[in-house]
């Protein structure tokens, strides 16, 4: 964002939430076993072609025919829905706080499905929760984030018409099996070369990971996070040893913590004029 005011581009362009909307690839976990569920119909098939691809070592289609079985189940802890963009090392979670407390933090989440009505199917669920406990969430810290540098940032993707134009649309045409997003890119085929919207996907992620090991430039901030009573030293040791999610949440905790708690850290905002203004935190309102 500031990047772009000072080339003196005033706004861009978001797409968060057209997975949620359109289709994500995890929604084909959901497809599968869903076929599984109609191809053995009875859960004595289902256990006993589990016990097969035990045996043989079929991992995946052992795991489509467990995800059958609890298909309708969102309240277990490892169905989609509660996997769904939520980045975690859900062994260090449970050892911090029990299984109970990733109980109560998945349904808690998903009272967000009862609030808007979401229907009981586990596609729609699937993407509401993605777009609800998430793509909102991203979006509104991206669009903060680009107002305070001087820009706009707008997001079609979560324009209360384009939501409604996207749930008028039949669930089995909005979230075709193997082919995400099909309602968009035959849309954009329409006004540019096909080839364009049916290109591969050229993904990217993050080297938070590579940051948080050491040499890396967020080594030195992991280092130094305070010891808090929900998180056993060992447990942070384990950590910083091998990095995962668990490490860069706690340190995003701990970062705030020292920022809004302890007030040991001054809060830094970069201005549209590309100068760093610091802002006391010591009388600042919360």
């Amino acid at each position: 964002a500031r990047a772009m005011t000072a080339d003196g581009v005033s706004a861009g362009m978001c797409g968060e939430g057209a997975d949620s909307l359109f289709g994500i690839s995890t929604a084909d976990d959901l497809h599968r076993a869903d076929i599984l569920r109609r191809v053995l119909p009875a859960a004595w098939l289902r256990g006993g072609a589990r016990a097969a691809t035990s045996a043989l070592g079929w991992k995946r289609l052992h795991g489509y025919l467990t995800l059958a079985d609890r298909l309708y189940d969102s309240g277990h802890p490892e169905h989609p829905v509660n996997r769904v963009a939520a980045f975690a090392d859900w062994d260090a979670v449970e050892n911090c706080f029990g299984k109970d407390g990733i109980d109560r933090a998945t349904a808690y989440r998903r009272e967000l499905l009862a609030q808007y009505e979401v229907p009981n199917t586990p596609l729609d669920r699937l993407h509401a929760i993605g777009y609800l406990g998430e793509a909102v969430d991203s979006a509104s810290l991206w669009t903060t984030l680009f107002n305070r540098a001087g820009a706009d940032l707008f997001c079609p993707f979560l324009d209360s018409r384009i939501l409604r134009l996207a749930l008028s649309i039949e669930p089995r045409y909005r979230f075709a099996y193997r082919q995400p997003k099909r309602v968009l890119k035959e849309a954009l085929a329409r006004h540019v070369p096909r080839e364009l919207a049916y290109r591969s996907k050229l993904g990217f992620g993050q080297p938070i990971f590579e940051w948080l090991a050491p040499g890396g430039q967020l080594r030195p901030w992991a280092e130094r996070i305070n010891t808090y009573d929900f998180v056993d030293k060992k447990q942070i040791a384990a950590a910083l040893a091998r990095p995962t999610w668990f490490l860069y949440s706690l340190l995003c905790y701990d970062t705030w913590h020292k920022i809004f708690i302890d007030r040991a850290l001054p809060r830094l905002l970069q201005g549209a004029s590309g100068r760093a203004e610091e802002y006391a935190t010591s009388s600042a309102p919360l």
